[in-house]
Protein backbone atom coordinates (compact mmCIF):
# COMPACT_ATOMS: atom_id res chain seq x y z
CA UNK A 1 0.00 0.00 0.00
CA UNK A 2 1.59 3.32 -1.11
CA UNK A 3 1.31 6.45 1.40
CA UNK A 4 -1.45 8.01 0.25
CA UNK A 5 -3.52 4.98 -0.12
CA UNK A 6 -3.03 4.92 4.20
CA UNK A 7 -3.58 8.46 3.70
CA UNK A 8 -6.72 8.00 2.33
CA UNK A 9 -8.15 5.22 4.02
CA UNK A 10 -7.28 6.87 7.39
CA UNK A 11 -9.28 10.39 6.07
CA UNK A 12 -12.11 7.89 5.53
CA UNK A 13 -12.27 6.22 8.80
CA UNK A 14 -11.96 9.98 10.07
CA UNK A 15 -14.95 10.89 8.62
CA UNK A 16 -17.09 8.01 9.02
CA UNK A 17 -16.18 7.95 12.95
CA UNK A 18 -17.66 11.90 12.58
CA UNK A 19 -20.50 10.98 10.89
CA UNK A 20 -21.11 7.67 13.58
CA UNK A 21 -20.70 10.30 16.41
CA UNK A 22 -22.71 12.63 14.86
CA UNK A 23 -25.88 10.80 14.88
CA UNK A 24 -25.23 8.77 17.93
CA UNK A 25 -25.36 11.72 19.87
CA UNK A 26 -28.40 12.80 18.07
CA UNK A 27 -30.10 10.05 18.95
CA UNK A 28 -28.83 10.00 22.30
CA UNK A 29 -30.12 13.17 22.80
CA UNK A 30 -33.67 12.81 21.72
CA UNK A 31 -33.97 9.39 23.95
CA UNK A 32 -33.22 11.63 26.56
CA UNK A 33 -35.96 14.18 25.92
CA UNK A 34 -38.47 11.59 25.21
CA UNK A 35 -38.15 8.92 27.40
CA UNK A 36 -35.48 10.26 30.43
CA UNK A 37 -36.52 14.31 30.18
CA UNK A 38 -36.84 14.02 34.49
CA UNK A 39 -33.27 12.88 35.04
CA UNK A 40 -31.97 16.19 35.77
CA UNK A 41 -28.16 17.37 35.04
CA UNK A 42 -27.74 14.56 32.29
CA UNK A 43 -25.47 14.92 29.19
CA UNK A 44 -24.52 12.88 26.27
CA UNK A 45 -21.11 11.20 26.51
CA UNK A 46 -18.52 12.79 24.94
CA UNK A 47 -17.13 9.91 23.07
CA UNK A 48 -18.64 7.41 20.36
CA UNK A 49 -18.35 4.65 22.28
CA UNK A 50 -19.66 6.55 25.43
CA UNK A 51 -22.51 7.59 23.41
CA UNK A 52 -22.98 3.76 22.33
CA UNK A 53 -22.99 2.95 26.26
CA UNK A 54 -25.60 5.40 26.84
CA UNK A 55 -27.87 4.31 23.58
CA UNK A 56 -27.43 0.75 24.95
CA UNK A 57 -28.58 1.17 28.72
CA UNK A 58 -31.49 3.67 27.86
CA UNK A 59 -33.03 1.66 24.95
CA UNK A 60 -32.70 -1.46 27.50
CA UNK A 61 -34.71 0.34 30.28
CA UNK A 62 -37.21 1.04 27.51
CA UNK A 63 -37.23 -2.80 26.71
CA UNK A 64 -37.92 -3.50 30.34
CA UNK A 65 -40.24 -1.18 31.57
CA UNK A 66 -43.86 -1.99 31.20
CA UNK A 67 -45.90 -0.82 28.33
CA UNK A 68 -48.12 1.90 29.24
CA UNK A 69 -52.12 2.07 27.51
CA UNK A 70 -52.47 4.76 24.66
Amino acid sequence: MTAQRNIEQMQKIAKDYDEAFTEAKHLVIKLHERHYGHVIGWRPAEDLTGLVVQINQMTHGLVKAPRRAA
